[in-house]
C-alpha cells in the first residue's frame, strides 16, 4: 500500500467487524480471518478476506475514486458519494491494479479485466490464462501486455 492510502486503512478484530454498521466491500464469512475499515474524508466501508500473508492492495484512481482488492474480490468505491462503482469477483486471486488514462486493468493470477474508467463497467477481459500471470511486459496508451510464466505474451 502506497502510504497516502496507508493512514486510511485500519485492521480491527472480528467483532468490531461485526458491530460497525458501514457498507461491506466484500466479506465471505466462511473463510474470513482477517478484518479492516477503510475510512477517507469520513466515509467508512468494511471488508474481510481470508489470506494471512497478504493485505488489500489500495489504488487511487482519482480524487474521490479508490480501487481495492485482495483474494478473488476486486471494488471500485467512490467516497463523494459513499457508493461501490464496481463490485467484480475476478476469476482467480487478485495480484494488481494498474491504469492508463481511460482503462483500470486488473490482474488477477489466471485473469485480465480491463474497466472503463468512465462508466466503471468490464469492457474485456481474458479468463482462464494460458498459464499464471508472470509480469507486467508493456503498457501503451490503453494496451497492456502481460507475460504468463510459460512465456506466452496476452494482451488485452
Amino acid at each position: 500500500m502506497d502510504q497516502a492510502v496507508k493512514s486510511i486503512f485500519r485492521e480491527v478484530l472480528r467483532d468490531e467487524f461485526k458491530e460497525r454498521n458501514v457498507p461491506v466491500l466484500f466479506s465471505d464469512p466462511m473463510y474470513d480471518g482477517r478484518y479492516a475499515v477503510i475510512e477517507i474524508e469520513k466515509v467508512i466501508f468494511k471488508l474481510a478476506w481470508s489470506s494471512d500473508l497478504l493485505m488489500p492492495s489500495l489504488c487511487r484512481i482519482d480524487t474521490n475514486i479508490y480501487a481495492i482488492g485482495i483474494d478473488e474480490h476486486f471494488v471500485i468505491i467512490d467516497v463523494a458519494h459513499n457508493k461501490i462503482l464496481l463490485n467484480l469477483d475476478v476469476f482467480s486471486n487478485f495480484v494488481e491494479t494498474t491504469l492508463s488514462q481511460n482503462y483500470a486493468f486488473v490482474i488477477a493470477e489466471i485473469a485480465l479485466y480491463k474497466i472503463d474508467l468512465l462508466t466503471f463497467e468490464v469492457v474485456d477481459e481474458v479468463c482462464g490464462l494460458p498459464d499464471a500471470f508472470s509480469e507486467i511486459v508493456s503498457k501503451k496508451g490503453d494496451t497492456l501486455k502481460v507475460r504468463c510464466l510459460n512465456d506466452q505474451i496476452i494482451e488485452i
